[in-house]
């Protein structure tokens, strides 16, 4: 290191990392030029710049303004290693002194000072809170949109949607983009609209950087400060990226806005102060220069600041941000130089601003924004090439990720989005908000610049010129044949596009000039050069392969838009299926066929995306290169593509020949067959030589890509044209980039659902705001509404208006009415995406290790309790809040994910799962589903990490499936503060161990004709500390012993009135919908039970011998093994249809998750028997454990809704259902005229199936080929239930909900004929998709259709056939005798 020392009092700071010890001092001289003796040299110090020269020969220059006499110590020693890196790493001089400086001067505390608070505040304080008292004027925001890179039509598309002439709009585009800020200024301008504004100046931000928070300030700033925006009125600043989007309108802000004036939105991690300035890297010292945040040393940040954050995207108030500008605050002044140095300022400047000012009483924890955090896509440390830290960024949506978006919470905009990786959300994301779709002709097409002509010769483009050049010679070419033209003269290129189609890349679109006035564009499509056979074992894991050079780890795709050069990294990148593990071999083949790599892969068992560098020495040989992948000798996987030689490589650079030598090039070899090769040993004169390169590179090119379409944009009509040429506008596909396009340009209808008003009334703002609450309350009803485990009356008043027709519409409902509904079963639904599915194997291996190595349920069993290990264990692996969004600690999984999870549990030990469901499914459940902000924030993090344990009180005494008529009473005491808890309940599970509890309870509510009073079932969280909670000794069960059971009694409990769940009076509405909200999950419980009880059988089967012969051999036990697999194909079947649905957005499933709980747990308990009747003597020992699983698996039938009852619910459900769609008809049919259309189609229907031909061949269609007789007979019996439903409405009307012999038997046929469906569905993408499994699905399918199909077409027999009907007139009268008997009413067959 370099001391450098003034002889005289006054020190000057200086710190350089060399190498050695050397010590530089110096004596002023009368020229004010000093001599600095060293132990290795002598350098000249002036007092206007200091150049020293160490022994690296490493130049550095110092401006003399660091040399202030303010310094007092005698030197500053530079000895941090990362301090030593950051200076060494720096490309110029200038940014390696600024390092050193800002080193130096934060040594003796001169770079910056922490200021004091000015006032603190409770960082868990969250002041979100509206008055009706307020004012209703709409509020009026300001938008700062920062963009960059080159995706100017998502850009407009932004700010189409989110535009409004009340509202401002300041945009800055990254200085780097010159093309981006080109054509958003002239967009801009084009537009002329006094309420839109581009920053005069353009600054570099990069993720981390202090120049991001220096832009948005600055921002500020222009719209508060010059005077062109005096006009710009607003409350409320915005910052929004381009990869930002609105998923509510912009009306709803405002009103949102309007009743929350002058707070300020911002979002924060839930981490103490001293662990966020630790995980944001807060002490440690960052200095932005030469395009990169270097990390430069440690430094100390004291705990008397609040330091808070998490989030730049942030909304902010007026008021705050006139404090930001132009307070002369010391605090202000201070905090905005520590920022300075701070990696991601905007991540916590104004938070920590807002936290320890005047303005701490403004916030809301609630930026407003949903951000795509993948964790294991989004974090690997993908920025360490500008910031050296490691940084995580969110990921793109997809289509996958739909629901996502659709929300309960105060949320306005989401991110990221990116249209070159997915535009169908955004697609349907805006018919969401505007109601329409876009336009039919272009909403699938997306296309973007990545080359203009102001771009070709700046460096931007070297990849692309070659190629530009040789398709502007093709489309020439083409153009002459097949317009039999001259050829014509290519004049200059215009731009270079990439086209997706349908959200897959599609090619490149090209426009150039072929003479003064004639535009040509044409689309160059790529071939498809792969081909995959599963010729051997492993193989067929194996289902895309792709080769490319700049890959996105992150959103799994290749950014090189099928071009590759000789100077590329090239990848080759796989996805495989699951799939056993085995090894294969990776051969790269050059252009002359040898070998040029070659490596052996291992594919692991779950592997499913893979990438492999070819490592090869660069420049690679130009031409024609394959990859493949073989087992052995067997390729079984084939890849070709082409690599063009660089535009600077020796063979010609595009308008330059500086690689020529007097006009003549040497010894330049093109890859491929010698015998092809253009070379030669001697000079060849250029003109010639550059003719055979340019059709060698045609050649090539047409190799790899082909001229799909031509189109023509013409100017004036001096082109005459004798065939096909479109003269206005390209092709009819409306993939040319000259396209109308609604979604930048305000052209589609959905531009005139936009907001564009200018005066708003207190009448329609109040309207707004009203109705935005009230679309908050649907929401919430739609989300977590299901099906109700009540008795007959509740089971008709929790009855749904589910639609009869669309997306929505139900296929167990559309039964009812005789009605084939697919869109819910076809194809078999997956709504998780590749990361979802990776994140839920990833969590099956700790579960089952937990299983296997912690919890043992049967000393559990024997003990009747839960032991301590087991529940320590299921904290660690996440257990107790697997559905809990991430920010209260939870895991956040997926229903399907849940269901995935669900099989293990009850595979191994279901009374873990009653306490984990009493936990988690219905214990807490109502905080998740109904609990405001600040109740979730209380409750859920000790909850989720069990470090409180809650349970679910409803049961009482007198009241069992009918929550209407509990008996506990809640009474308001005089000071309103507090409700006076009385009561008990029975049966509570965990009720013995639970620290908060939600609890039911009857309270007093005034009648509105003010005759009395009501009593309004309403739900509470009561925690046990409150005092006055006492439980009893725990039950003593059948089964599930280790679970507590227990009795719990309120005795003048004292429950805050903020602990009110929902409101006073929506008791029942929380009860049954945090019951149904987890029926879901039972199923696919029970089809992992059942998938461990058939491994069980079939072990014995295999290996039990008895007369010779092996138990296997016996039909009699081949039937029940093949029942039992049957069996759990379809239950496995509906439950994972029910669960992907609700992942899918569906929100009608109510019916199908009933039917799945009682097939589920029908199923369960039958194949139980069966397994234990199998094993014989042994199953019945405790050894087996059968007989636990017996024991525990009763209760399934009766909790969670008793199966009895959940048939009235799922026949009721769909007689309704058809019941509307009849009342229809008959009022069609007084007005036959105007109704001809629907009572047409009605009568071709009824004719069909009176002559015994299926009205519908809808899901024959969709099935596989070899299920079509299958799909035939489904077909068959959903019509002839439809006629059924009919004959019983018109014969009982509304009576049929009395005749519960019948209703019993409906839903039985119900859940079959929907349990076909989906058996149909999974077997027949099973076949499309060839999976391994395909034929024997095809079986299992096959049979259970067939028997199932026999058991639909006696119930409904039985409920019109009159001996039958007879049958049931008998079962009522001998009930009715053994009930007067108090028993048997037969004597004995002795008389005694």
């Amino acid at each position: 290191m370099i001391r450098i020392r003034y002889k005289d009092s006054i020190s000057r700071l200086l710190g350089l990392a060399g190498h050695g010890t050397e010590i530089i001092r110096f004596k002023k001289g009368t020229n004010k030029t000093y001599d600095l003796e060293t132990e290795c040299e002598t350098v000249q110090v002036s007092n206007l710049s200091i150049l020293i020269e160490n022994r690296c020969n490493e130049s550095l220059q110092v401006k003399s303004r660091i040399l202030d006499a303010r310094y007092h110590e005698p030197y500053c020693r530079i000895e941090d290693k990362l301090t030593l890196s950051a200076y060494m790493r720096a490309e110029t001089k200038k940014c390696k002194m600024e390092i050193l400086r800002a080193v130096c001067l934060a040594k003796i505390g001169m770079l910056y000072q922490l200021p004091m608070p000015i006032r603190p505040c409770n960082p868990r304080f969250n002041n979100d809170h509206s008055s009706a008292d307020q004012d209703y004027t709409p509020a009026k925001i300001l938008f700062i949109i920062v963009v960059h890179g080159r995706d100017l039509r998502q850009f407009q598309r932004l700010l189409m949607a989110i535009y409004n002439k009340n509202h401002y709009y300041y945009i800055h585009v990254d200085k780097r983009d010159e093309y981006l800020c080109n054509k958003t200024r002239a967009f801009v301008n084009q537009r002329n609209e006094k309420n839109i504004a581009i920053t005069s100046w353009n600054l570099a931000p990069f993720w981390g950087s202090s120049s991001f928070l220096d832009v948005l300030i600055r921002c500020m700033k222009d719209v508060m400060i010059l005077k062109q925006f005096s006009n710009w009125k607003w409350d409320f600043y915005i910052n929004l990226s381009g990869s930002d989007y609105p998923i509510k309108t912009i009306d709803q802000l405002t009103a949102y806005l309007s009743l929350r004036r002058k707070k300020n939105f911002v979002s924060t991690m839930t981490i103490t102060s001293t662990e966020f300035i630790k995980r944001q890297g807060l002490n440690f010292l960052f200095y932005e220069c030469d395009s990169h945040m270097w990390r430069i040393g440690k430094r100390n940040v004291t705990s008397y600041l609040q330091f808070y954050g998490g989030s730049d995207w942030v909304v902010l108030s007026y008021q705050f941000c006139r404090y930001l500008v132009t307070s002369t605050d010391p605090f202000i002044t201070n905090i905005n130089l520590f920022y300075k140095y701070t990696l991601l300022p905007a991540e916590s400047f104004f938070h920590v601003v807002l936290q320890n000012s005047k303005f701490c009483d403004t916030i809301i924890y609630n930026n407003l924004r949903l951000i795509n955090w993948k964790a294991d896509l989004s974090c690997h440390c993908q920025h360490r090439k500008i910031v050296d830290w490691c940084g995580c960024s969110p990921s793109n949506y997809r289509r996958s990720d739909l629901s996502k978006v659709d929300i309960i919470q105060d949320v306005f905009f989401a991110r990221k989005f990116e249209s070159l990786v997915n535009q169908e959300i955004l697609n349907l994301i805006d018919e969401r908000i505007f109601g329409k779709k876009l336009n039919e002709l272009n909403r699938n097409y997306y296309w973007q610049s990545i080359c203009s002509s102001s771009e070709l010769f700046t460096g931007k483009c070297d990849r692309y010129k070659l190629y530009i050049e040789s398709c502007m010679r093709l489309a020439r070419n083409n153009i002459t044949s097949s317009y039999n033209r001259q050829t014509v003269d290519l004049l200059s290129f215009i731009e270079l596009y990439v086209i997706n189609k349908e959200d897959l890349f599609a090619g490149m679109l090209l426009s150039f000039l072929i003479s003064t006035n004639i535009v040509v564009e044409v689309w160059m499509q790529k071939l498809q050069l792969a081909w995959t056979m599963p010729l051997t074992k492993g193989a067929e894991r194996l289902y895309d392969l792709q080769v490319g050079s700049i890959l996105d780890k992150k959103e799994q795709i290749f950014r090189n838009h099928g071009l590759l050069s000789v100077n590329d990294d090239l990848i080759v990148l796989q996805r495989w299926k699951s799939g056993p593990k085995f090894e294969c071999n990776l051969t790269w083949l050059n252009p002359s066929n040898e070998i040029a790599k070659q490596k052996v892969l291992i594919i692991e068992t779950d592997w499913r995306f893979s990438y492999f560098k070819a490592e090869l020495s660069k420049p690679v040989d130009p031409g024609k290169w394959k990859v493949h992948l073989s087992i052995g000798n067997i390729i079984f996987s084939e890849i070709k593509f082409i690599l063009l030689p660089s535009d600077n490589s020796p063979a010609r650079s595009m308008n330059s020949f500086s690689s020529f030598e007097n006009g003549y090039l040497t010894n330049f070899k093109f890859g491929g067959d010698k015998s092809n090769d253009i070379y030669t040993d001697n000079l060849i004169y250029k003109d010639n030589f550059l003719k055979s390169f340019d059709k060698w590179v045609d050649l090539l090119i047409l190799e790899s890509w082909k001229v799909y379409k031509i189109c023509f944009k013409i100017k004036d009509k001096d082109f005459e044209s004798k065939t096909d040429i479109c003269r206005c506008q390209c092709f009819p596909t409306s993939a040319s980039h000259y396209y109308s396009d609604g979604r930048r340009t305000g052209e589609n209808d959905l531009a005139g659902q936009r907001s564009n008003r200018s005066n708003w009334t207190v009448e329609e703002v109040y309207n707004t705001i009203k109705q935005l609450r009230l679309n908050r309350a649907s929401s919430l009803r739609q989300t977590h509404q299901l099906s109700s485990a009540i008795p007959l009356h509740n089971v008709e008043n929790g009855l749904r208006d589910v639609p009869y027709d669309g997306p929505e519409a139900s296929f167990a409902l559309g039964i009812y009415g005789g009605q084939i509904r697919t869109q819910q079963l076809f194809p078999f639904p997956d709504a998780l995406n590749d990361e979802s599915k990776e994140t839920i194997k990833l969590m099956i291996d700790p579960f089952e290790r937990f299983f296997r190595d912690v919890h043992d349920p049967s000393q559990n069993d024997l003990d009747e309790e839960m032991s301590q290990k087991s529940i320590d264990g299921l904290k660690e692996v996440g257990g107790m809040g697997l559905q809990v969004p991430q920010k209260y600690g939870g895991m956040e999984l997926k229903n399907t994910q849940y269901a995935r999870l669900c099989e293990i549990i009850a595979s191994h030990d279901l009374a873990i799962g009653i306490f984990m469901g009493a936990h988690q499914s219905i214990g807490y459940k109502g905080i998740v589903l109904y609990g405001n902000e600040k109740q979730k924030e209380k409750y859920l993090p000790d909850l989720v990490t069990g470090n409180k344990i809650a349970a679910f009180c409803l049961t009482e005494p007198s009241s069992g499936s009918d929550a209407n008529s509990i008996q506990t009473k809640a009474v308001l005491d005089e000071d309103g503060k507090h409700y006076i808890l009385n009561g008990n309940k029975i049966w509570i599970s965990n009720g013995g161990i639970a620290d908060v509890m939600t609890v039911f309870a009857q309270v007093p509510v005034d009648k509105n004709d003010s005759e009395g009073v009501s009593q309004k079932v309403t739900a509470f969280i009561v925690e046990r500390n409150f005092g006055g909670v006492t439980s009893g000794p725990p039950e003593k069960k059948m089964g599930i012993k280790s679970s507590n059971t227990a009795s719990v009694y309120f005795d003048n409990v004292k429950v805050p009135v903020e602990n009110v769940l929902s409101k006073v009076g929506d008791g029942f509405k929380v009860a049954m919908n945090i019951l149904n909200n987890g029926r879901f999950g039972m199923g696919a419980g029970m089809s992992g039970l059942i998938r461990m009880l058939i491994s069980k059988s079939v072990e014995h089967a295999n290996s039990r011998v008895q007369f010779q012969r092996k138990l296997i051999e016996y039909q009699s036990i081949q039937e029940k093994i093949a029942k039992m697999a049957i069996a759990h194909y379809a239950v496995e079947s509906v439950a994972y249809a029910v669960s992907n649905n609700m992942d899918k957005g569906i929100k009608e499933y109510q019916v199908e998750a009933a039917i799945s709980k009682v097939l589920g747990s029908e199923s369960a308990w039958n194949i139980c028997d069966e397994c234990l009747q199998m094993l014989g003597g042994i199953g019945y020992m405790r050894e087996a454990n059968i007989e636990r699983f017996m024991r525990d698996l009763r209760i399934f039938r009766i909790f969670e809704g008793t199966n009895d009852i959940l048939r009235l619910f799922i026949a009721l459900n769909g007689i309704q259902h058809a019941g509307k769609h009849l009342k229809e008809l008959q009022n069609a049919m007084k007005e036959p005229m105007s109704n001809f259309g629907t009572l047409w189609d009605q009568g071709i229907k009824r004719s069909k199936q009176f002559i015994g031909i299926s009205s519908s061949d809808e899901l024959v269609e969709s099935a596989a080929p070899q299920l079509r007789e299958s799909a035939s007979k489904i077909t068959h019996r959903i019509e002839e239930f439809g006629s059924t439903v009919e004959k019983l409405l018109v014969k009982y009307g509304k009576g049929i909900v009395q005749e519960q012999f019948i209703l019993t038997r409906l839903a039985d046929a119900n859940i079959d004929v929907y349990s076909m469906g989906a058996v149909l569905a999974r077997a027949t993408k099973a076949i499309k998709e060839n999976f391994p499994t395909a034929d024997h699905e095809l079986l299992l399918a096959t049979a259970f259709i067939e028997e199932a199909s026999d058991r639909v077409e006696r119930n409904l027999v039985s409920v019109i056939r009159k001996r039958n009907l007879n049958t049931f007139s008998m079962f009522s009268e001998i009930a009715n005798d053994v009930s007067h008997s108090e028993g048997i009413a037969t004597t004995r067959p002795l008389g005694f």
